[in-house]
């Protein structure tokens, strides 16, 4: 799986200084690592007849220092809002722990491996997605610097991340299930470190 971003932004390219990031560009680096570890699955979702969005499994490799997870904030779309998710990365150790990229990790600009879907951080607005639609039709913005965060221990890095649909379609959000797939640096103030480790996760639309 491999996450994409296309060079022409379409959100401002200078942020207020009250946001904690900048847009990142995730780049076309193929995540050849496999995913592996735990896997959780959530109960299926009755068809209320409203399209709606619900994790399906989080996967993740084994002894990391560091438990990622994602959970759906608003499942459904409306005339103000997009589909939002939340990941969280939280320090499972006695010991600070510092993750690089963090915008990676925590899947900010990411699409998903058949591209129809990406994840846009929640402070950076909306595009030009129609409301009530939510489907971006040009490109994602970017900033190219490189971003660590240490995590204390049980002190979580969570972020807010809105679910667009992506291109060109005559559906608004698409039915399906879309697989997401990260990259991130993991290192420990032991001096222990895995580099570019994968964690990812799957969601289902009805």
């Amino acid at each position: 799986m491999a996450n994409k971003t296309l060079s022409q932004s379409i959100f401002p390219t200078s942020v207020p200084s009250t946001r904690r990031d900048h847009l990142y560009r995730i780049g076309t680096t193929a995540l050849g690592v496999a995913l592996a570890g735990c896997t959780t699955v959530a109960p299926p979702l009755a068809d209320d007849g409203e399209t709606t969005v619900t994790i399906t499994s989080v996967t993740t490799p084994s002894g990391l220092p560091i438990r990622p997870d994602v959970e759906v904030t608003r499942s459904s779309a409306t005339e103000e809002y997009p589909p939002q998710l939340r990941t969280t990365l939280t320090n499972i150790t006695e010991n600070p722990v510092v993750i690089g990229d963090i915008r990676n990790a925590h899947f900010e600009n990411t699409f998903d491996e058949s591209s129809e879907y990406v994840l846009i951080p929640d402070d950076s607005g909306y595009g030009n997605a129609d409301p009530g639609c939510w489907r971006i039709t040009g490109g994602v913005g970017h900033a190219a610097t490189y971003q660590t965060v240490k995590i204390l221990p049980d002190e979580p890095s969570s972020r807010l991340v809105n679910l667009f649909a992506h291109g060109e379609s005559e559906n608004c959000l698409p039915t399906g299930t879309y697989n997401f797939s990260t990259l991130m640096n993991v290192s420990q103030k032991t001096g222990k470190g895995t580099q570019g480790v994968s964690w990812g996760f799957e969601i289902r639309i009805i």
